[in-house]
Formats: structure tokens, C-alpha cells, sequence
């Protein structure tokens, strides 16, 4: 009895809350105020489903600020004061849930962190589910500056960073299960579809689509519903989705372009993501040996935002085998969201019939294109 009682207590608030997200499309205002800063810019960043990303700034007038737009249902959105910020962990960044309707936010300049919401009830949810994942999340966060200091400080010692590495893998393992348990029980909530997308990269497709399909119909057509439905929709066994964009030289390529050859292969990398440059001698030796065979390459970059940076790889590495495109983020033409890739490298490899034969992320397990490649070859 007691057991149920503390189950009871634990889920209660949250239950009112999920209650009151499911929010149907339409417009927000955010009526914000900055307590110590009169006068600068302020930036929002947040994704619809609709219309992709959006990116709006505003000036602050005597700490005043407005932001106003369209969401199809409540979305992660990011608010910060320098333009030029490197990560979300930076002072001057803070996030929160943003739905149709009016919101009201105030926070101070020096703890843009603690910002206080009214008018979200999905960010009302989201805080509770934070206080209840706090301890696990502190945790983490503990062992997280441990590591930080003995790498920063260059200390040379297997057995203590191995015993943290493992505390950490143990922490991450009961989020996950904390995690997954609240997804099961609040299948109308938008939180348990951001929850769901984050785990992505963390727990097998199988357990994915498990979750995905205890989701409510409105959790599932959300912002983050949609990101996961077109991941499992781009698993190994279905069609490649169609795709287009534009070279190094300004040439359109396209999937249809591809059509009745026997392997393509899309790579999604960017210039700034270290995994994905180990990644290429392995894919220019593979296109060495299997391009007399029909194997046919594209390379995909999230490098919109960095072109030049872009091309001096290209140029650098001699990447002129195989065409080189642009991703497109944030448009409707968003390659790497119709192939719902959140995480780079990515590789897929794409039968003559279009169909996903092989999909991988990381470079862990980059011996199965070869596998895969010699496979289709010997067909």
C-alpha cells in the first residue's frame, strides 16, 4: 500500500498538466521582460512542424520584449541575448516550451537561466517533470565536471575516469528507464514525444517505435512526434524519400537521378563534425573498390549556415569524387529531416529499387557498409 501511495503522489501533478498541452495550432505571443538590461537584441529560435525553422530577433526596449508566430503544437523554443552563443550550457541561453496562445516571461540578465513562465502549460508540465528527474539529472551533472576535471587537468589515471565512466553509464541507464516509464503513462503529453526524440540516439528502433506507437494520435502528429515518425520511417525496408538540392558548381541532384542505379550512398556530415571527417578515407577507399561495381555517392552537409567553410573541405580533402550538397536545414527542402537524421555521420545505403537497405549513425559500426556493399554486389 505504501508503494502505491508514493506512485500516486509522484504522478498526480503532472497528469493535470498533460491534460491541459494537447493545444490545438494557432498563434503565440510572448510578452517578455529582462529585469537589468534597458536596451540590446534578444533572439528566439524554436522549429514548427509546418513551416520549419524560424529564427526572429527583437530589440529590448527599456527590458521589454515581444515575440508573436505560429506553432502547430507546443514546441522546445530557445531564447537568448548574445547572438554568437556556442551551446545551450552558455549563460546568456535559456529554453522553455512555447504554445498557441499568450505567454508571459520575465528573467534577469545575469540568470537568464531561472527565466519564469506563465501562459505554457507545457512548460508547467516540462518543470514538473524536471523537479521529479532532478536527482538523476544532478547525478550526471556531478560526474559530468568530474570527468571535465580530469581531462582539463590532463590527469593520467584509467581507474578513477573508468569508475566515473561507469557511475555515468549507470545514471544514464535509470534516466532512460525513468524516461521511458513517464512516456508510458502519459501517452497525451507533448513532453513524452520530446522525451521519446531524445532517445533517438540512446535505445534500439525497436524500443522506439514500442513508445511511438503507445503515443496519443496528437502526440504523435506533434513537432517531435513528426522528427521520430520520419526516423522509423527511414529504417532499413522503406523507400528512400525523395530529395533534391544543389552542388558545389550550383547543379540540381536529385534521388530520381539515381533511379535503377545499383547502390547509392548518402553521407551526412558537416565541416565542423570531427566524427564525419575520420569517416571519409574509409568512404573514398570504399568508393575506390566498389565504384566499378555501380556504387554511387552523395554527400550531404548541415553546413548552410557555414558554406565557406564547407567548400575549403571539399577543396582541402579533394572531395570531388561524388557530388556534394547542401542539407537545406530548416526548410521544407530539409533533406536530413525527411530522412529523420539527428545525429551525425549518418550513412544510408539505397538499393536500385529505393529501397533503405542500411542505416547508420557514428562510426562505430562503419565495417557494415563494406558488409552490406559486397552483399548487394554478389546479388
Amino acid at each position: 500500500m505504501k508503494a502505491f501511495i508514493s506512485y500516486c503522489l509522484f504522478y498526480f501533478p503532472i497528469i493535470v498538466f498533460a491534460q491541459k498541452t494537447n493545444t490545438s495550432a494557432g498563434k503565440f505571443t510572448i510578452d517578455g521582460t529582462i529585469t537589468d538590461r534597458d536596451t540590446g537584441y534578444i533572439y528566439l529560435n524554436y522549429m514548427d512542424a509546418n513551416e520549419g525553422y524560424r529564427k526572429k530577433s527583437c530589440s529590448l526596449k527599456k527590458g521589454h520584449f515581444n515575440f508573436q508566430g505560429m506553432v502547430s503544437s507546443p514546441c522546445m523554443a530557445t531564447l537568448y541575448l548574445d547572438k554568437n552563443h556556442k551551446s545551450i550550457d552558455d549563460s546568456l541561453v535559456t529554453e522553455f516550451f512555447i504554445q498557441p496562445g499568450n505567454i508571459k516571461v520575465k528573467a534577469s540578465y545575469h540568470a537568464l537561466k531561472k527565466v519564469i513562465v506563465w501562459g505554457s502549460s507545457a512548460q508547467s508540465e516540462y518543470e514538473e517533470y524536471l523537479k521529479k528527474s532532478s536527482i538523476l539529472s544532478q547525478k550526471e551533472d556531478k560526474i559530468y565536471k568530474e570527468l571535465k576535471k580530469l581531462y582539463k587537468e590532463n590527469i593520467q589515471d584509467p581507474i578513477a575516469i573508468q569508475k566515473l565512466l561507469s557511475e555515468r553509464e549507470s545514471i544514464r541507464n535509470q534516466k532512460t528507464r525513468f524516461d521511458l516509464d513517464y512516456i508510458s503513462h502519459f501517452p497525451n503529453s507533448f513532453i513524452s514525444a520530446y522525451l521519446l526524440m531524445y532517445k533517438i540516439n540512446w535505445v534500439p528502433v525497436d524500443t522506439i517505435q514500442k513508445y511511438f506507437i503507445r503515443l496519443s494520435p496528437s502526440t504523435q502528429r506533434s513537432i517531435n512526434g513528426n522528427i521520430i515518425y520520419n526516423y522509423l520511417l527511414r529504417q532499413n525496408g522503406n523507400m528512400a524519400p525523395y530529395f533534391e538540392g544543389y552542388d558545389i558548381n550550383g547543379k540540381i541532384i536529385n534521388l530520381n537521378q539515381y533511379k535503377n542505379k545499383k547502390i547509392l550512398l548518402l553521407d551526412f556530415w558537416a565541416s565542423y563534425c570531427i566524427p564525419c571527417r575520420t569517416l571519409t578515407p574509409y568512404l573514398k577507399k570504399l568508393y575506390q573498390q566498389y565504384q566499378p561495381f555501380g556504387l554511387e555517392i552523395i554527400g550531404i552537409a548541415d553546413d548552410d549556415k557555414r558554406i565557406d567553410a564547407w567548400k575549403k573541405v571539399i577543396y582541402d580533402e579533394q572531395l570531388f569524387q561524388w557530388p556534394q550538397v547542401l542539407q537545406q536545414a530548416g526548410t521544407k527542402k530539409d533533406i536530413g529531416k525527411l530522412f529523420g537524421v539527428s545525429a551525425i555521420p549518418c550513412v544510408f545505403i539505397i538499393d536500385k529499387k529505393g529501397v533503405i537497405v542500411l542505416r547508420i549513425e557514428g562510426t562505430e559500426e562503419k565495417e557494415k557498409i563494406d558488409t552490406v556493399l559486397r552483399k548487394i554486389i554478389s546479388e
